[in-house]
């Protein structure tokens, strides 16, 4: 963080079993052992932080991850949104509107956030329920969701109310496939 609090660097570290090496040894090697499977979503592409650098530290496990839907993506987005939110918190900022300010300079992402807190009514005061956001730019399709959650102190319990999703995939080629492709992320 710079003095005025704006994120000018992102240092993304991934300590992973290579996925890419089981999957396709022979583009493994062309890649020159850069595993793009086990560092999907490392980079911030779509947020205004000019300084990144994602590195992978190979670790074998022995536990054959290629086989598993979305691979490094699906964590490492989890990762670094939440880090996005850690980050919100220590300047003393709204997580969406931290986000919004870093999505500035990418329009359609700026438009697929702002109207899923619009649908969740982000600025509504709730009850015993907090709402957190989060942002994805997967292979050009902008995803971005809003949780409406509360938790039970006592037990830990974590209960989701509501979540509001949207989606920029371009052309909908299949509408309803992209219905249910949504559906089903956000239930996974």
């Amino acid at each position: 963080l710079d003095a005025s609090g704006k994120l000018i660097a992102y240092h993304h570290r991934l300590v992973g079993d290579r996925v890419l090496l089981a999957e396709n040894p022979v583009f493994f090697r062309k890649s020159h052992g850069r595993d793009y499977q086990l560092m999907g979503g490392t980079e911030l592409t779509s947020y205004d932080i000019p300084n990144q650098y994602a590195g992978q530290i190979p670790q074998a496990t022995g536990v054959r991850t290629a086989p598993l839907r979305g691979i490094g993506d699906i964590a490492n987005k989890f990762v670094a949104e939440a880090f996005l939110d850690e980050i919100a918190h220590k300047v003393g900022a709204d997580p969406l509107q931290y986000r919004l300010e870093l999505l500035k300079n990418n329009p359609r992402g700026l438009k697929v956030l702002q109207r899923a807190s619009e649908m969740a009514d982000w600025s509504r005061q709730r009850d015993n329920k907090a709402l957190g956001c989060t942002f994805a730019n997967y292979n050009d399709t902008l995803i971005a969701g809003v949780a409406e959650v509360s938790v039970d102190r006592t037990t830990g319990w974590i209960k989701v109310h509501n979540f509001w999703a949207t989606i920029d995939c371009g052309i909908a080629v299949q509408p309803d496939n992209i219905i249910r492709q949504m559906e089903g992320g956000v239930m996974f």
